[in-house]
């Protein structure tokens, strides 16, 4: 095998044949649940949808010179032809699913496997770069496009949101992760950077120390296999707790999913926009690392 072409975007490509595979599974379940309403138009799209998987698939592996899976791939698709919605019942889900979907996932995982170095260095970057937006939101969010400040965690949810949609398509709102005992709900979700975003709001010392206690009781909750991501947006109206120490302090617990923090230095909701803005970098924000005093005290 050589090395990969650099014009070749192997987790793009795979991420595009994920997003056909989903309409066609989505039309799948319509048909499986509705036989007798079925729309041909959507019947049609969704085979050209899954003609397109295939087609990328063996262009992937011919770019890639994957020449075995590559001709894995074509008596698949000759298969295909055939019958191109046979479908099995699976045992364990009690319910029929399209059987070229889960064949062509399979091949889509070996390349993964294959080529996992550069499809977790596309998603460093992408995600580095939310990491990027999040923390321009700063000025964003206590601009004069809003008549007040920031007045809690709704008020940065909403603008942070809004501005999101301006970056990336699929911005989802309070995405679900399920769970068998209780159910968590991320206040923000982008499946292009596999990310979900956490939204706080702090006023003082005492909340920071509540806010901390939150994130690493609950982190573990966000653990799901549509997200390798979790960022917690804290939005502080004065300097209580530096960022550093906010991701030193979540660093300290175990948990599988990847935590940072992003710190938003903001002002108090009773203070004017237009005053001075060099309150937001007030010097003397506490030192964590130093013996801690009633006013500045380490998060754990």
């Amino acid at each position: 095998m050589s090395t990969t072409n650099s014009n070749i975007n192997i987790a793009q490509s795979i991420k595009q044949i994920r997003q056909w595979l989903g309409q066609v599974n989505d039309f799948a379940w319509d048909m499986f649940t509705n036989p007798n309403n079925i729309d041909e138009e959507e019947k049609a799209l969704a085979r050209e949808r899954m003609n397109d998987t295939w087609r990328m698939t063996i262009s992937l592996c011919e770019q890639l010179q994957l020449s075995s899976l590559l001709n894995i791939t074509k008596s698949e698709v000759a298969k295909y032809v055939n019958n191109p919605w046979k479908s099995k019942w699976a045992e364990k889900a009690a319910e029929p699913y399209l059987i070229w979907p889960s064949r062509l996932e399979r091949i889509i995982h070996i390349i993964e496997c294959l080529f996992i170095a550069e499809i977790e260095g596309f998603k460093t970057n992408i995600q580095r770069d939310l990491v990027q937006v999040l923390h321009s939101s700063e000025g964003y969010i206590t601009s004069n496009i809003f008549q007040n400040l920031p007045s809690c965690e709704d008020d940065i949810h909403r603008r942070i949101e809004a501005m999101l949609r301006c970056c990336y398509d699929n911005v989802l709102t309070k995405p679900p992760i399920p769970r068998q005992i209780k159910n968590f709900m991320a206040d923000t979700g982008i499946p292009y950077t596999k990310s979900l975003i956490e939204y706080k709001f702090i006023e003082s010392q005492g909340d920071a120390k509540i806010v901390v206690g939150q994130i690493l009781s609950d982190v573990g909750g966000y653990d799901s296999p549509d997200y390798d991501n979790l960022i917690f947006v804290i939005y502080e109206t004065a300097r209580f707790v530096s960022e550093q120490d906010w991701n030193s302090a979540i660093k300290s617990s175990n948990h599988n999913i990847p935590v940072q923090v992003v710190l938003l230095k903001g002002l108090p909701a009773t203070q004017s926009k237009g005053a001075n803005a060099k309150s937001r970098r007030r010097p003397d924000r506490p030192n964590l690392t130093s013996e801690p005093d009633e006013d500045t005290e380490e998060l754990v």
